[in-house]
């Protein structure tokens, strides 16, 4: 399965929740075709023959550049992505690997769009979030919860992994209006790609929506529009 990040995980030194896209095969057969290019390269080079391997680049189709190679499954919420958008359950399928035994596999996800976000941290406080609560917000399709309520949340910017939770989302609606967030929601990839792109759509600098930021909250990333 291919999937992207919606901005560097960096961006929980700033608060900001990880995000991710799950990209179905059907809908994105350049970018799986030049994936599947690279990892063949990296687990040839590494002398793996037969295993379930976690990669991670930079870049975009033909110009991605590897970060990490892992030969193990994917970690978080990877599992559930893949066994929704490319019918395989990656942990059963890393056993049968090593056994021999035949892998199954069901059919691709051809209608939704699947992806999965961080449940954020506020740092200090107790956490009174109930999975129950976040599977009520329309497109929650799973939750997986690591902080118990009345845990302490511990601040993000120390780890990228520090979380209350993560969340399975699907959609169908290329866009719509999400009353509790505020916000448009896209879930189509080729429109996530294109708002990525385009700092003039960005809320990255919260001050364009008239909050104060402070000035060591202040970045680069924030202030410097792309080249």
């Amino acid at each position: 399965m291919v999937s992207r990040y919606s901005e560097p995980l960096l961006c929980t030194r700033y608060g900001k929740p990880i995000r991710s896209i799950a990209l179905t095969p059907a809908r994105n057969q350049e970018t799986y075709k030049a994936a599947a290019e690279l990892a063949l390269r990296a687990v040839h080079a590494l002398g793996l023959t037969a295993a379930v391997f976690h990669l991670e680049v930079f870049g975009e189709p033909g110009q991605f550049v590897a970060s990490e190679l892992a030969c193990r499954p994917g970690g978080g919420i990877v599992g559930v992505m893949t066994e929704r958008v490319i019918g395989m359950d990656i942990y059963e399928a890393s056993a049968r690997v090593i056994t021999g035994d035949p892998i199954p596999r069901w059919g691709e996800e051809t209608e939704y769009t699947h992806g999965w976000t961080i449940l954020p941290t506020a740092p200090g406080k107790l956490n009174a979030i109930d999975p129950e609560e976040i599977m009520k917000l329309p497109g929650v399709d799973s939750v997986i919860m690591r902080l118990k309520k009345g845990s302490h949340m511990r601040d993000m910017a120390d780890a990228s992994t520090t979380c209350v939770g993560r969340a399975a989302v699907k959609g169908t609606t290329p866009i719509f209006w999400h009353e509790q967030m505020e916000s448009w929601v896209l879930t189509r990839y080729r429109d996530c790609r294109e708002v990525l792109r385009d700092y003039r759509l960005s809320a990255r600098d919260r001050r364009c929506v008239g909050e104060e930021v402070p000035e060591f909250r202040q970045s680069i990333q924030s202030l410097d529009p792309p080249a």
